[in-house]
């Protein structure tokens, strides 16, 4: 069974994520980073803003059309 996070205790959330109230070391940082990656989002390829703008604001244009 799931644990409910938001019924637990403090020190029981920092004992699960393995952490101490002044958070996670340098060590922790680069062992996580290495393990899951950089915590980034993967940049979408944006289309030219010509068809940009023409596909966020169809509805726009056609009122105004």
């Amino acid at each position: 069974m799931e644990d409910n996070w938001y019924s637990l205790t403090t020190e029981d959330v920092l004992e699960k994520l393995n952490v101490d109230k002044f958070g996670l070391t340098n060590k922790t940082v680069k062992n996580n980073q290495e393990k899951y990656g950089l915590n980034v989002l993967p940049k979408k390829k944006r289309d030219n803003d010509k068809n940009y703008l023409l596909n966020g604001n169809q509805e726009i244009i056609s009122i105004v059309v």
